[in-house]
């Protein structure tokens, strides 16, 4: 008869089972634990690569401040597109890296990120004395890039480039009733920005070198000298940065300033007329003529019948024989008529 009591293989069995079970379960859990934690990573992963990836500032304008020769600072304003914060770490302009920069009068670096709120703007100051290693200067007619470098090492960069100056020119004529006048017209219309264009600013100069300045994207020019011109237009983008055309040369012509008013006298055998424009300036080179209006004996005669003023704007005839009246002439200004006694 066998004791049940003393009997243990029963129990080793259980316990062994119950063994196993444990084993399994812990080695379960551990599996468990190690997949949670390689998922987590994997999202953890995936999360930055999307945050990476999904991170998005735009420059959207920037505003020059110049002294005499080039630019003494900038802001820049940038924009957050993402609809999560995104933090900057460094700015660049023309590849030269900024130690310090300002936004909102709080002074930010390396040290301390610039926080643009997601959906938002924030506004950055340079100074290109101050803010840099060493100072350096950009013409108002050079390029400027920015770079905006942030805490997840994405680099957004944004070119800004200076107008380009394009100069049409044509001749109009306009009738004044005693002449034509010529009128040049400036066009301007074709010069282009990456930006908005909004100053068009002419610079004339005449045949002595004197100085002039109009205003307008399109501008009428009335001359008082007959020529020649150089012309040179410059443009200002809303940034304030600058182009600047050629000089363009306008040939000379006389219809530019021509003839208003004309005169006469009569003085011992000679008689004198005055050609004048509409300032009382004399104009050179204009034909007058000496037509015989009446005649009282027959024989009134002159020498020459006529002539083209001098830089004076006068021409002389003489009186070889004769009495009556003399008719003065030139083109379509008012006849007048000379007494010759």
């Amino acid at each position: 008869m066998v004791s049940l009591r003393n009997d243990n293989r029963g129990v080793s069995v259980v316990v062994g089972a119950l063994m196993l079970i444990l084993i399994v379960m812990t080695a379960a859990s551990a599996l468990a634990l190690f997949v949670s934690e390689a998922q987590k990573e994997e999202m953890d992963r995936r999360s930055r690569i999307a945050s990476v990836e999904t991170e998005e500032l735009t420059i959207s304008y920037i505003d020059l401040a110049s002294n005499s020769t080039s630019w003494s600072s900038m802001n820049i304003t940038i924009l957050n597109l993402n609809v999560e914060d995104a933090y900057v770490t460094g700015v660049s302009v023309n590849d030269r890296y900024a130690i310090n920069y300002t936004s909102e009068g709080e002074l930010h670096n390396l040290a301390n990120r610039l926080l643009i709120p997601a959906a938002g703007s924030k506004e950055v100051h340079l100074n290109f004395t101050s803010d840099f290693a060493a100072p350096f200067n950009i013409s108002a007619e050079e390029p400027v890039t920015t770079r905006m470098i942030t805490s997840l090492t994405n680099n957004f960069e944004q070119t800004f480039k200076p107008p380009v100056a394009n100069v049409k020119t044509c001749i109009e004529m306009e009738d004044l009733g005693v002449a034509d006048r010529a009128v040049l017209v400036l066009d301007g219309s074709d010069s282009f920005d990456d930006c908005s264009i909004m100053n068009w600013d002419w610079t004339i100069w005449d045949a002595g070198n004197n100085e002039s300045t109009h205003q307008g994207k399109i501008t009428r020019v009335v001359f008082n000298s007959s020529g020649p011109f150089k012309v040179r237009l410059t443009v200002k983008d809303d940034t304030k940065m600058e182009g600047t055309s050629e000089n363009i040369t306008i040939p000379a012509n006389p219809d530019f300033n021509p003839p208003t008013n004309l005169a006469a006298s009569y003085s011992a055998t000679t008689i004198t007329a005055n050609v004048t424009d509409s300032e009382g300036k004399p104009v050179n080179g204009i034909a007058v003529n000496f037509m015989v209006l009446y005649d009282r004996d027959g024989n009134l005669t002159l020498n020459p019948w006529s002539n083209i003023t001098a830089g004076t704007g006068k021409v002389t005839t003489t009186v070889v024989n004769g009495n009556g009246t003399i008719r003065v002439l030139s083109g379509k200004l008012a006849p007048v008529d000379v007494a010759i006694l």
